[in-house]
C-alpha cells in the first residue's frame, strides 16, 4: 500500500508536466487545447487535496512504513478501505502515464529542437548566376539583404519555368510603345505621361545609367525596348502599375569570344565612342519631345529629301544633334546641356578616363548630367 502512495505522489506531477508538453503545439487549435489545460487543472486540484489530506494526519511526504504506520494507529477500522482507494488512484495515475508514453526511468532530453537546416547557397554574382543557369532556367539561391542591420535577413528567389507564381506577372509595355501614344487619340491614350511624370522617369534612367553602366546589367546595345513599365489592365482598362520604369535585360551565356565589331561601329567610334552614353541622350531627347525617335529620324529624312542615304549609326547621330535646339527651347539649358554632353561625349579627361568605373568620371557624370536632369524634374510643377 504504502509502495501505491509513493507512486500516486510521484506520477502525478509526471503527467501534469506532461500534458503542458502535449499542449504546446494544439494552443492554435481551441478545442484541443482547453480539454488538455482542464485535465491539468483537475489532476492539479487532486494533487492539492492529497496532499492536504496526509497533512492533516500527520504526514508529509511520507516514507512506506510512515504511511503504513500512521493510517493503521488512526484509522484501525477503515484502513484498509483506505488502502483500496489509494490502489484506485495508482491504478488510474498508471494508466494516465502509460497513454501520454512517459519512460518515469527515462532521462529528459537536453535540445528539443530540430536541428539546424543545412546553410543557404550564397550568390556573390547573381548576374554570373543567370548567365550560367540560363539554359535550364530554374535558379535558387538566397541574398542577404543589404538593410538588415544586425539579424542577417535573406531573400529567396525562384526562377522556374514551370511555377506557378508566373502565371502571376505583370504585363509590361516598353517605352517605345508609351511615347507612340503621346500624341495619338487611340487605345492606351489614357496613359499619356504629363511632363512632370516623363522628366521623372528620364532622372531614374539617369540615375540607373550611372550606377548599371559596365555591368552586365545594361548592355551597350540597350534601347528603349528594353526600358519597362508594369501595367495591369483591369475592368477600366490598360493601367501603370507604377510610374518608374525597369530595365528588361536577356541573359546568355558567355561567349567563347569576343564578337568583332562592325565596319559602320569602328568608322564613327569617334563620334560614338560610348554607346551607352549616347543612347540615354537618345532617351532623354524622346522624354523631353515626347515623340519616339523613328518619327523625329523619319521627320529629318523628308526634310533632307533627295539626299544620299548615311549609315545607321552615322543617321542616328545626326537626328540628335538636329534635335539639340528643340530640347534647350523645351526644357531649358540645364536638361539641354545634359543631353547634348550625352550625344557629343564632351567629357573632360582623356578617353581612356571616361569609364564608369573611374570614380572621378562618375563624379563628372553626376554632376554634368544626373544632377542637371533631376534638377529640371524638381522644378517642374
Amino acid at each position: 500500500m504504502a509502495e501505491v502512495a509513493g507512486l500516486v505522489l510521484g506520477g502525478i506531477p509526471i503527467a501534469i508536466w506532461a500534458l503542458e508538453k502535449y499542449a504546446e503545439p494544439f494552443e492554435t487549435h481551441q478545442n484541443y487545447y482547453v480539454a488538455i489545460q482542464t485535465l491539468r487543472a483537475d489532476l492539479t486540484m487532486q494533487k492539492s487535496q492529497l496532499e492536504i489530506t496526509l497533512r492533516n494526519i500527520g504526514l508529509e511526504n511520507p516514507s512506506v512504513d510512515e504511511l503504513q504506520e500512521c493510517l493503521s494507529a488512526k484509522f484501525p477500522s477503515i484502513h484498509q478501505d483506505l488502502a483500496v482507494i489509494i490502489k484506485a488512484m495508482d491504478e488510474r495515475t498508471s494508466k494516465l502515464l502509460r497513454d501520454l508514453d512517459i519512460d518515469v526511468n527515462g532521462k529528459a532530453i537536453q535540445d528539443t529542437t530540430l536541428p539546424p537546416p543545412s546553410p543557404a547557397q550564397f550568390i556573390a554574382n547573381l548576374c554570373g548566376q543567370v548567365r550560367t543557369q540560363c539554359t535550364p532556367w530554374c535558379i535558387t539561391g538566397c541574398l542577404r539583404d543589404p538593410e538588415a542591420d544586425k539579424d542577417p535577413q535573406f531573400s529567396h528567389f525562384s526562377l522556374n519555368q514551370h511555377s506557378g507564381e508566373l502565371s502571376g506577372l505583370t504585363r509590361t509595355i516598353s517605352l517605345r510603345h508609351l511615347l507612340l501614344n503621346q500624341n495619338r487619340r487611340q487605345a492606351h491614350a489614357h496613359l499619356a505621361l504629363s511632363a512632370k511624370q516623363r522628366y521623372a522617369i528620364a532622372t531614374s534612367i539617369a540615375w540607373s545609367v550611372l550606377h548599371l553602366s559596365d555591368s552586365p546589367w545594361l548592355g551597350e546595345g540597350w534601347d528603349q525596348d528594353e526600358i519597362k513599365f508594369f501595367v495591369d489592365e483591369g475592368s477600366e482598362g490598360m493601367q501603370l502599375v507604377s510610374q518608374f520604369p525597369s530595365n528588361s535585360y536577356a541573359f546568355h551565356e558567355p561567349a567563347t569570344m569576343d564578337q568583332p565589331l562592325s565596319s559602320s561601329t569602328k568608322d564613327f567610334s569617334r563620334l560614338i565612342p560610348n554607346k551607352t552614353i549616347f543612347t540615354l541622350g537618345v532617351i532623354l531627347i524622346e522624354l523631353c519631345l515626347k515623340t519616339p525617335f523613328e518619327e523625329l529620324r523619319q521627320t529629318l529624312h523628308d526634310e533632307s529629301r533627295g539626299q544620299a542615304v548615311s549609315a545607321p549609326i552615322l543617321d542616328q547621330y545626326d537626328t540628335a544633334i538636329d534635335r539639340l535646339d528643340d530640347v534647350y527651347r523645351e526644357a531649358g539649358d540645364s536638361y539641354g546641356n545634359a543631353v547634348q554632353r550625352c550625344i557629343k561625349s564632351s567629357f573632360q579627361g582623356p578617353k581612356s578616363t571616361r569609364q564608369f568605373n573611374v570614380e572621378q568620371f562618375r563624379i563628372q557624370f553626376y554632376n554634368t548630367v544626373v544632377a542637371p536632369v533631376q534638377a529640371t524634374y524638381s522644378m517642374m510643377p
